[in-house]
């Protein structure tokens, strides 16, 4: 598509160029006005004719004697030079006036003052873009505007220029602050999706807002994304937080064990999981293979660099962990002794490895290692927000599974979008894990 901004400064200066090479033509071959005056010579020419422009008098005067062609030509450049300037001038200030009227019209506290029944959405990492994008491509296919508005702490926040191309706008400010969250429109959202890395700033920003919505008499429904297992239980059991924990990593794992764990330990007698890296989402995991497989002779083993604290945690906030989880390993996962004692001291034969610390290059390296040792089936959880190309269609034992993916299919369910289940944003990219 042509540039007609810049197409119209080309013409500009083009026109400029041309009356000003007509004045000096015309200004060479015209007499001056004076009985007594000289021909003006070519600098004195090239004077006056820039002179054209601003209005000065030179010594020929309003050509009105001297060859046909050359009073012509003066006459051109003598109108043709204000009106050239004219133009500029005026395409300056147009441009400056819509400048100004497009930044004030596309500031965001003015588009979100007209919006009604929107959803909030604090909290532009990983995760929050994710979300914006996935409600964002939902609109743009029911062929309507996105009624979202985000809130972002960080104003050099590299995704917030994503966020405006998608015309989704940002307002930057602390999302548990009440001032923020009404200049985001609480008092007239339909919904507010806390989805910040920090559990407690999720929760007051859920708090603060239904609160304001109340003032205004709405009721506000809010989604506060609360990774910590022990808080997420405490907001459940306590009737007074009216908000609804999610967790990212619940969808996640979710959706790994019925696509992927679940098929590969299909007719186990007695299933045995294996799982390294123990983080929030390991944790997470645990706790929903023991739900599953509670009723079976169900053996976890653990392998963490920090076994000792990970066995603590895990055995202190894991309902059936004591039951279930029968040895945890103190060592790095790459590390061959710890899986070779693992071969040589438990049965095998129908166990699931699931590799899953925050490092795909540790994950893949083990997965690769082990392959041969182990003999089943092993899945690698990629934190990178991409499918992993290269492995797609390698030959082998283990599969895997990029997070991402896991939690774009089933985070628009989680935070209580209608219809959203298995919903996979159209490009790659974005969305805090």
């Amino acid at each position: 598509m042509p540039d007609f901004p810049r197409l119209l400064k080309l013409r500009q200066i083009a026109a400029a160029l041309a009356v000003y090479v007509a004045g000096i033509v015309a200004l060479l071959n015209l007499p001056p006005a004076g009985p007594a005056a000289r021909p003006l010579g070519r600098m004195e020419a090239a004077y006056y004719a820039l002179g054209l422009f601003l209005g000065m008098e030179n010594p020929v005067g309003f050509p009105s004697s001297g060859p046909e062609w050359a009073v012509w030509l003066g006459r051109a450049a003598y109108f043709g030079a204000p009106l050239v300037l004219a133009w500029a001038v005026l395409e300056g200030v147009f441009g400056v006036t819509r400048a100004l009227a497009r930044t004030v019209m596309a500031s965001p506290d003015r588009r979100v003052a007209r919006m009604r029944g929107h959803v909030i959405v604090c909290g532009l990492g990983k995760l929050g873009n994710m979300i914006v994008r996935l409600l964002a491509e939902r609109a743009a296919r029911a062929g309507r505007r996105p009624d979202i508005v985000v809130i972002e702490k960080e104003e050099e926040n590299p995704y917030i220029p994503q966020v405006d191309r998608l015309g989704v706008p940002v307002i930057v400010g602390d999302q548990a602050m009440r001032d923020v969250l009404i200049r985001a429109g609480a008092r007239h959202a339909r919904k507010i999706i806390a989805a910040a890395g920090d559990d407690i700033a999720n929760l007051d920003a859920g708090h603060v807002a239904r609160a304001a919505a109340r003032e205004a008499g709405r009721d506000l429904a809010a989604f506060c994304q609360v990774t910590d297992l022990e808080l997420r239980r405490l907001v459940h059991e306590t009737k007074e937080i009216a908000v609804t924990p999610f967790n990212s990593y619940q969808v996640a794992v979710e959706n790994l064990v019925t696509r992927t764990i679940d098929p590969a330990a299909a007719g186990a007698r007695r299933p045995t999981f294996i799982l390294a890296g123990i983080g929030r989402f390991g944790r997470a995991l645990i706790e929903k293979l023991i739900r599953r497989h509670q009723d079976r002779d169900l053996s976890i083993l653990l392998v963490d660099r920090r076994g000792e604290h990970i066995e603590k945690v895990v055995r202190g906030t894991l309902p059936g962990a004591d039951q279930f989880v029968k040895k945890v390993y103190s060592a790095e996962i790459a590390d061959p002794y710890t899986w070779r004692t693992i071969r040589d001291h438990h049965d095998l034969s129908e166990a699931v490895v699931v590799l899953c610390t925050d490092n795909d290059i540790d994950n893949i390296n083990t997965a690769l290692m082990i392959e041969n040792q182990i003999g089943r089936d092993i899945v690698v959880v990629s934190r990178m927000f991409r499918n992993v190309a290269f492995m797609e269609n390698r030959a082998g034992t283990f599969k895997v599974a990029v997070l991402s993916r896991l939690i774009q299919e089933g985070i628009l369910e989680a935070v209580g979008e209608p219809g959203a289940v298995g919903e996979r944003l159209t490009s790659t990219g974005g969305g805090n894990e």
